[in-house]
């Protein structure tokens, strides 16, 4: 039986922008209304992607979390396609914020 990206040949860009959005609230910081961004999870996780942000360098942060085979059991950098579309999606959550991210990809 074929994958689902065997039959389709395509990533389900949803949920790599939500994979994008989740990497993007590990960097912390505040909301736009002010309030303070605190990830509560595995400190191993929460110190990963600290370390990765504090790069500032959204590839090296898409390397990082997909080769975390620690949290995916996987090296997730191997699914092709996948580790370009994070990037792409951190770096225009980055320029444009999160909302209007959203708002392109709808």
């Amino acid at each position: 039986m074929k994958t689902y990206l065997e039959r389709k040949g395509e990533l389900p860009k949803g949920l790599v922008f939500g994979l994008a959005a989740i990497i993007t609230y590990y960097k912390g910081g505040k909301r736009f209304d002010g309030v303070e961004i605190t990830p509560n999870d595995d400190p191993k996780i929460i110190e990963l992607l600290q370390n990765l942000w504090a790069t500032g360098d959204t590839q090296k942060v898409a390397d990082g979390v997909l080769a975390a085979e620690f949290i995916w059991q996987e090296d997730l950098n191997k699914v092709a396609g996948l580790n370009a579309l994070v990037k792409q999606y951190l770096d225009l959550i980055q320029q444009k914020g999160m909302l209007e991210a959203v708002k392109t990809i709808l």
